[in-house]
């Protein structure tokens, strides 16, 4: 079982804090990866997009409709993009490749992982406690 890097926010109760991690994708550290359990899909914002040197090229299409609730209106996502993400360092670090659906919005967060990337990982998350806990996948 392993810990996987995650940054605590100072002056909270943990229930009020969200679950934040740092890791590693295109050569970047990236932090501020929100760990959601409620999310449906992986999330990567534009921001990151751009901060990672991506370009239309790496998208694959979006199909689909229109997405609401991002910022308080519908959007358009600009497509998909998979990449190896690391989780962790050392012996305990965990690389998968990730698809994530590129929004156009601004967030605090650089990306979200969400239940399918947390499937893919393995991994337990507990809020109260601010830990995202491999389970040995």
């Amino acid at each position: 079982m392993s810990f996987y890097n995650h940054e605590l926010p100072r002056g909270s109760p943990n229930a009020a804090i969200p679950l934040l991690v740092q890791v590693r994708m295109a050569n970047f550290d990236v932090r501020r990866v929100l760990i959601d359990t409620g999310a449906s899909c992986d999330i990567m914002y534009t921001g990151l997009f751009k901060t990672l040197q991506l370009t239309d090229s790496n998208l694959a299409p979006y199909l689909d409709t229109e997405l609401y609730g991002f910022n308080g209106s519908s959007t358009k996502p600009w497509g998909y993009v998979e990449l190896l993400v690391t989780f962790g360092e050392g012996d305990g670090a965990k690389t998968l490749r990730i698809s994530f659906l590129v929004i156009n919005c601004s967030s605090l967060y650089n990306c979200i992982i969400g239940r399918t990337g947390l499937a893919q990982l393995g991994a337990a998350c507990s809020t109260a406690h601010l830990k995202l806990v491999s389970c040995g996948q």
